[in-house]
C-alpha cells in the first residue's frame, strides 16, 4: 500500500474533517475513480491509499476488516468506514455538499428525460415489415 496525500481547496460551507479522508483505491478501478472525482469537486483533503490487486492486497486481513468483500473503494472519515462506490458518494452528498438535495434534482431530472424519451417513442410511426413479392418463378 502506498499514500499518497491531496489537498484541494474547500469551496464548501460545511465544515470541512477534521482529518483528510482516507480513500483506499486502486489505479485501474473506476469505481474508484468515481469518488476520487467526487471528493476532489467538493474540494475535500483526501489521503489516497494505493491497493495493488495484482499481489492480493484487497485479501489481506487488514483491509478485509474494513471490507469483508475485499472490493475498493473504501473511505474512512474519522470514525466512519465505509465501502461501496454509491453509498460513499451518497454519504459524501449528505455530509459535505453544500446543496445536498442536489441528488434529489437529479433524480427528478432523470426521470424527466425518461418521461420525455418515452412520450417520443410513442409518436414516431410504426415501421411495418416489407411484404415479400413472391417472384412469377417460385409460384410454379
Amino acid at each position: 500500500m502506498t499514500s499518497t496525500p491531496v489537498s484541494t481547496p474547500r469551496p464548501s460551507h460545511k465544515a470541512p474533517p477534521a482529518q483528510p479522508i482516507k480513500l483506499y483505491r486502486s489505479v485501474i478501478s473506476g469505481h474508484s475513480h468515481r469518488v476520487e472525482l467526487f471528493l476532489s469537486l467538493l474540494g475535500l483533503p483526501v489521503e489516497c491509499v494505493d491497493i495493488d490487486l495484482a499481489t492480493k492486497g484487497h485479501k489481506t486481513s487488514d483491509f478485509l476488516a474494513m471490507n469483508a468483500f475485499g472490493q475498493v473503494p473504501v473511505i474512512q472519515d474519522g470514525d466512519i468506514t465505509l465501502a461501496d462506490s454509491n453509498a460513499i458518494l451518497v454519504y459524501l452528498t449528505g455530509r459535505y455538499a453544500d446543496d445536498a438535495d442536489f441528488m434529489d434534482k437529479h433524480c427528478r431530472l432523470m426521470s424527466i428525460r425518461k418521461q420525455v424519451r418515452d412520450r417520443l417513442k410513442r409518436k414516431r410511426p410504426v415501421k411495418k415489415p416489407k411484404r415479400k413479392v413472391k417472384s412469377k418463378r417460385s409460384r410454379k
